[in-house]
């Protein structure tokens, strides 16, 4: 089923491209498409994401030149060096599902795909209503990756904001996605945060400006020092004892941090 997708989506594509390259505008390419051979048997969203690869691919090569499978694959085709299914199979392009929130469903996120992160897996919903569970190889290594994955899936369950594209061939499957910014907290007009960083002390201060011009005023300060941590111990990289001071000093840091957060909540400064 999926090859059938990629393989029609692909020829879409192509087309779409073509049609670019001619002229059309890209308001009438939607009907332009359906009206032809090219565009049934898709679902209008791989229709719509294949006019978006095809234009992506437009704007980067409008001369419309572009060689699907590859120049070389081409003239090996031309001279008998490659078969006919060698050829199609160069052309075939990954199936493409350009992501859009607010999609029915449980998730919103994408139309065509469901996150099951828990079960290591991804739904596609395929034509006539089929739903078909791809399984996810998910290394037990990669933690951050399977932890960004649920969080993918939380917000696309609650907030429904975040929209994530798809792309599936015959090797991986591969999911992109932007996160939303982050609001910017509220800040004091006027008061910043200074910080200086060395080896081994760490300073910080609120300082805000004055009536006068030029002038300004310190509002809160601090100083932390930890001489032992920025020590050279001599040893090796991979030393137990080398390893230990760095996993101390990445836990210090770590509760500076959580400091500097407290600072940011009761002197309310902008970062500067």
């Amino acid at each position: 089923m999926l090859a059938e997708q990629r393989r029609l989506q692909s020829r879409l594509v192509r087309t779409a491209y073509r049609r670019l390259a001619e002229g059309v505008a890209q308001r009438e390419l939607y009907a332009t498409l359906r009206a032809q051979p090219v565009g049934q048997g898709l679902n209008t969203w791989l229709i719509l994401s294949g006019m978006k690869k095809a234009a992506s691919l437009y704007a980067r090569h409008p001369e419309g030149k572009v060689v699907f499978g590859g120049r070389r694959a081409l003239v090996d085709r031309a001279r008998g060096r490659m078969t006919h299914e060698e050829w199609r199979a160069a052309r075939l392009m990954a199936l493409y599902v350009e992501g859009h929130a607010r999609s029915y469903g449980t998730q919103g996120g994408n139309h065509l795909l469901t996150l099951d992160i828990a079960a290591d897996r991804v739904i596609y919903h395929g034509p006539n209503g089929h739903d078909y569970a791809l399984r996810l190889l998910l290394s037990k290594k990669s933690r951050q990756y399977r932890r960004r994955l649920g969080d993918l899936q939380a917000r696309c369950e609650s907030l429904r904001d975040v929209p994530f594209t798809v792309s599936i061939d015959e090797r991986e499957i591969a999911l992109t996605w932007r996160d939303p910014p982050v609001e910017p907290a509220r800040s004091i007009a006027g008061r910043v945060l200074a910080l200086d960083l060395n080896p081994s002390r760490f300073g910080w201060a609120v300082v805000e400006r004055g009536a006068e011009p030029g002038s300004c005023r310190c509002v809160a300060w601090g100083l932390f020092e930890y001489p032992e941590l920025g020590r050279r111990l001599g040893l090796a990289s991979d030393h137990p004892k080398s390893i230990a001071q760095v996993h101390k000093r990445r836990f210090e840091m770590a509760l500076l941090a959580k400091k500097q957060s407290f600072w940011r909540r009761t002197t309310g400064y902008a970062l500067g």
